[in-house]
């Protein structure tokens, strides 16, 4: 496929030449390279690739999807980060893997339910409590979407999101603009499509216990995240 396309392979279009506007912004990719997203199982997979220089295919699968599509953030930028950081990096295999994986290479766009995979394929939470320990005293039943706990049970289990743990670096109810046109498809692993919202969530509020939370990312003394209105385009 390299071979037939050339170096089609590294343009913002893909293969496909279609146009697509893409974000660039600092704050979310950094939260996004150092795993500190708010969504435990990108947050384990990214700082386990930062430690090792190893990541799962399905853990690439995973932060790709939510670079490239729930963020909307040049999908190169995240095939370059892991040019420098693989320990097994091929050029073809990267490159094409991170144009697939944003849908610039033809065919459906598959967007991962990165809490259903994480549920799935980390059901007891033994990967996302060895690389997020912050979170190891989380119950089962929150661990993989931290956001729902309530405020009282935020403080049982001593994380307080915004503090300990960053909140969402999207919602997670909301579906990404370019899910929202009819090009997404359902599919194992992929998030439904929902009709919900608009856009990615850049202001909106996840509701938690009937608690709201901003959704704007910033940098905490304590090295952790949280969001505010201030930051959201940066």
């Amino acid at each position: 496929f390299a071979k037939k396309h050339g170096d089609a392979i590294f343009y913002p279009s893909g293969t496909t030449g279609t146009v697509r506007k893409w974000d660039i912004k600092p704050i979310r990719l950094h939260a996004w390279k150092n795993g500190m997203t708010g969504f435990p199982l990108v947050d384990a997979n990214m700082r386990e690739l930062n430690a090792t220089g190893f990541m799962s295919n399905r853990g690439r699968q995973n932060v790709c999807s939510l670079l490239a599509i729930d963020l909307n953030i040049d999908w190169r930028l995240g095939a370059e980060y892991f040019e420098e950081t693989l320990l097994d990096y091929d050029v073809a295999s990267n490159w094409l893997n991170w144009a697939n994986g944003a849908g610039v290479t033809g065919g459906r766009l598959n967007r991962f339910n990165i809490v259903k995979q994480s549920k799935t394929y980390d059901k007891r939470g033994e990967y996302v409590r060895l690389w997020c320990p912050e979170l190891r005293d989380v119950p089962d039943e929150f661990l993989h979407e931290p956001w729902t706990m309530s405020d009282t049970q935020m403080n049982e289990c001593g994380v307080t999101l915004g503090r300990d743990y960053p909140f969402p670096i999207v919602d997670p109810t909301v579906t990404p603009e370019i899910m929202s046109n009819g090009k997404g498809v359902d599919g194992s692993g992929r998030g439904r499509r929902r009709e919900q919202g608009k856009g990615r969530g850049s202001t909106s509020k996840i509701t938690s216990k009937g608690k709201e939370h901003a959704h704007v990312m910033k940098s905490l003394p304590t090295g952790s995240w949280q969001f505010d209105k201030t930051t959201v385009d940066s």
